[in-house]
This record gives structure tokens, sequence and C-alpha cells, in this order.
């Protein structure tokens, strides 16, 4: 999948992940010289496909859209070059369709989290401080996708679909190599599959994703660097913004969310550029072998510990219910992504000043501008589970997040009651307590050595019963505030 800069879609990377081929068998380009072959004689080498070589010309005009046999030119030259990049060979030809984003808006299917899901969802992005109450996250998600997304390789259907702004369908030869790369990525193997067990947590799949998306960023980074030196491309979508991560997003972007689901093409070059740079493209294919297991990983190199041991019981008295999701899990895994996220987001909402400095989150790279997780807040992650309850009409949650020390720990809660601030809570008799707006509710935050324990109710009653361990806490005059308190609705999204 490419997004625009800044956008994303994972849902059809999230789907195959269930067991997708391995890319085995990747290595260094082919260097024969392409003009020592004559296309009659040739045997199939990479950098040629469909009669056409990496470093051949086209006469194309894309100013009126392309028809087929341009569009088949297009897409078999880029096939070659993707060849000449990874050092793959495509087998078989790839079906290519480029759409207006007015009809991918009317294809694109709606929203389909139901039930448990749904809740999960909201819950997720509320806990994050992203997505409150006064919006639903699969909706903002729905539109984040529909108004951003360059095109993405369809697993099910094994087709590319490009996205085009233009009256007359274009195509941006950058976004096709990714879309390609990842035909490749999806098709192929020997023999030899990688998939997220059953029972992987949402962080974990979020880390074998970002492996992915990084090894075909560093695939299309490199093909455009080539298109400005060497390569005649076509690239009829102006880029704008400075070229890096961080570019200005959409004004109909909402930037939590893209910030959460940029991780892996953001992270994941990072990590892959670095294994690169110590294995070569051989050692980036043997990742797939054993993959890593935590955006933690991804975020501070391979040599990270996976996930510390987490015993999470269920306190709650019987007018709470935890709730489940299709999968038949109770929990999601936030991970670290998902704790910068939460971080991150204050530069971009629609309130004064922010939690952490935006040097800490968008950092010069390559002459442009990119978007760093690695925060002094989030830094430590070892391991966490968020539960997801409903009591009638009310929903609640219980958030343990385990760190790799007690300091650790301690900086996230300094991080975290700061964000709590920031939003307008006040501490009251044990308690924080949001009285307005989208996240209003009774916040309960506690930490033992180095655990963190944070429960969420629309009052200070109703977090005593979704987790008695905060009685203690929370004196019986002040339970009942009422701190569900009054909603208001969300203020137009600033651009970064």
């Amino acid at each position: 999948m490419r997004p625009s800069r800044p956008s994303l879609l994972l849902v059809l990377l999230l789907v195959a992940l269930a067991g997708c081929a391995a890319p085995t068998g990747f290595g260094p380009a082919d260097t024969d010289d392409p003009t020592t072959h004559s296309n009659e004689s040739r045997t199939d080498v990479q950098g040629w496909e469909n009669g056409h070589w990496y470093n051949a010309s086209l006469s194309v005009d894309s100013d009126d859209g392309l028809n087929n046999s341009e569009l088949d030119a297009v897409v078999a030259r880029s096939m070659a070059r993707v060849e000449r990049i990874r050092g793959v060979e495509f087998r078989e030809d790839v079906d290519v369709t480029v759409v207006r984003r007015d009809e991918y808006r009317n294809e694109t299917p709606g929203e389909t989290a139901a039930g448990g899901d749904r809740v999960y969802e909201n819950v997720h992005h509320r806990a994050l401080f992203l997505v409150g109450d006064d919006a639903d996250s699969a909706s903002v998600a729905q539109q984040n996708s529909e108004s951003s997304v360059l095109g993405y390789y369809s697993i099910p259907e094994d087709r590319i679909v490009i996205v085009s702004d233009s009256e007359q369908p274009s195509i941006d030869e950058i976004t096709l190599s990714q879309e390609l790369y990842h035909a490749y990525q999806f098709r192929y193997g020997n023999g030899v599959e990688i998939r997220a067990p059953p029972s992987a947590s949402d962080d974990r799949v979020t880390a074998l994703l970002s492996l992915i998306e990084g090894d075909a960023n560093l695939v299309d980074g490199e093909y455009e660097a080539r298109c400005e030196a060497e390569w005649d491309c076509f690239r009829p979508r102006a880029t704008g913004g400075t070229g890096g991560d961080a570019d200005v997003a959409a004004p109909d972007i909402h930037m939590g969310l893209y910030i959460l689901s940029y991780f892996p093409y953001a992270e994941g070059q990072s990590y892959v550029e670095s294994v690169r740079s110590r294995e070569g493209w051989e050692g980036v294919s043997d990742q797939y072998d054993d993959p890593p297991v935590s955006t933690e990983q991804i975020i501070h190199g391979p040599d990270v510990a996976g996930p510390l041991p987490l015993d999470s019981r269920d306190h709650s008295t019987d007018d709470w219910e935890r709730v489940r999701r299709s999968d038949g899990s109770g929990t999601v895994t936030v991970g670290e992504a998902g704790l910068a996220t939460m971080f991150a987001y204050t530069l971009y909402d629609d309130r004064e000043g922010s939690v952490i400095d935006s040097e800490a989150f968008v950092r010069e790279r390559g002459g442009g501008a990119a978007l760093d997780y690695d925060l002094n807040y989030s830094n430590g992650w070892g391991n966490d589970r968020l539960y997801a309850y409903e009591n009638g009409d009310d929903a609640g949650y219980v958030w343990q997040i385990r760190w790799d020390d007690a300091d650790n720990a301690s900086t996230f809660v300094d991080g975290y009651e700061r964000l709590l601030s920031y939003h307008g809570a006040e501490r009251r008799a044990g308690h924080w307590v949001l009285d307005d707006g989208p996240f209003a509710d009774a916040y309960y935050v506690e930490r033992n050595g180095d655990t963190v324990t944070i429960a969420s109710a629309p009052s200070a009653d109703g977090l005593v019963t979704l987790h008695p361990p905060a009685t203690g806490a929370i004196p019986t005059d002040v339970r009942g505030d009422g701190a569900a308190g009054k909603r208001k609705p969300a203020a137009p999204l600033p651009s970064a």
C-alpha cells in the first residue's frame, strides 16, 4: 500500500497476515548489460518484462490518460525496474487498474467493524486521546483512506488499483513501483510462509507490517531517486512539501489516526534501512524467516527483547462485562507505537500547546522531515493490555502497561498525567476528572513498581466498580460526581 504523505490504508495487508507468503529468494540485481540482449532471443532476466527493458524510453503521452496498451507498457517497464532494484523476478503479469478518486470513494467498502470489534476500535482510540465520544473511529478511519490513499495491492483479487486525483486518470510511477513490489511480496515464496500466530497481538501484527512496508518503501525510494537522476518516469502527481513523511496533511485527514497507522511506513523504513546497511538486501530477506515481534523492536532494533510477561486479572464487579472481539480475544495491545502516537498527536490536535516538543517527533532526515516514534515517555515499554468493558450504555476500560523498570514506568506516569492536564482534567481525591469534551470521564492512574494501571469510566463511582483496587484512593464522598459531563463538537482539524 502506498499512502500519500501523510496518509495510509493498511486494511488489505492486515487481512493478508493470517498467512502471507514470505518474499524469499531476493538478491542483488542482475548485472548484465541489457543492451547485449535482444528481445527475440533473450531469456527472462531481471530488468526485462513483456518486451520492455528497465531503462527504455516509452512513446506514451499520459496527459489525456492512458489507453490499455500504454498502461501495459508503463506497467511492464515498471516491473522490470522493480526487478532491477530489488533483485527479483516476476513470473506473471500484474493486473493494474487506474481509477479517479471519486470512483475509488464509491467503490471502497464501507465500515465493517461491528459488535465487540467496533467497541474495541472506539475504546482503543479513545484511550489514546485520538477519537472521542463525538465521532466514530471506523468512520474517521474510512474518511482518511478515501481522501488520501494513492494506490493499493488487493491480495484477495491479486490486482493493483492506482487512485488518481486528475480528471483524466493518470499514473504515478513511484506509487506503481511500491504496489508492484507488494504484489511480488505476497505472490511469491520458496515454500516458506510467515503467519501471524492465532494469538498474535495487534502490536505484533504492526511489527510485521513494518517489515513489509519498510522493505517496499526502500524499493520505491530507490526507484524515485533513479527517476530523478537517470530514468524517464511518469510523475503526474505533484509531491509538494519537503518530500519527507511529515509533509503537510490534507485538511480532511485526521492526524491522530494518520500518525498511528503511518508507523509501519516511517519506522519500518528506518528498521529495514538499518538491516540493509549491515547485511544488504539478503539480510532484509532473511528477516521474513524470523520477523520482529513488537513495535519496540522496530523502533529500537531486533536485539531488543520480546514482550515481558503481564498478569492482567479482571477485578471488575458484576456491573461490568468485559467485551470480546470477533476472534475471541478480549484485549488490545497498544504497543510502543501506540503510546508514542498518544503523546505525538498533541502536536496536531485542536488544543493550544503540546505535551512534547515538535523536535522530538519530527526529525530531519535525508533533506526532508521524518517522523520519529522514539519518545521519552513511551521508551522502555515492556508489554500492555487494554480491556474494554460495558455497563448498560456506559463504556469503560482498564489498561495495564508493564515497563522495563520502575524508572520507565514513573516517566510514563509523569507524561500521562501531563496529558490529562493538557486535556483539561483535574486531580480530585485520588483520581482525575475531565468534565468536558469528547474524552470526559473519570480516570484512575496507579503505578506499582514497573507496572502502570489506568482505569476510565463515566464517573468516580463507575471507577470503583470497574476497578475495585481504586476504592481506597477515591473517598466515598466524591463518588458519583457526574464526571461524564457535557460533550462538545470537535473543532476543525488544522493541518500539521
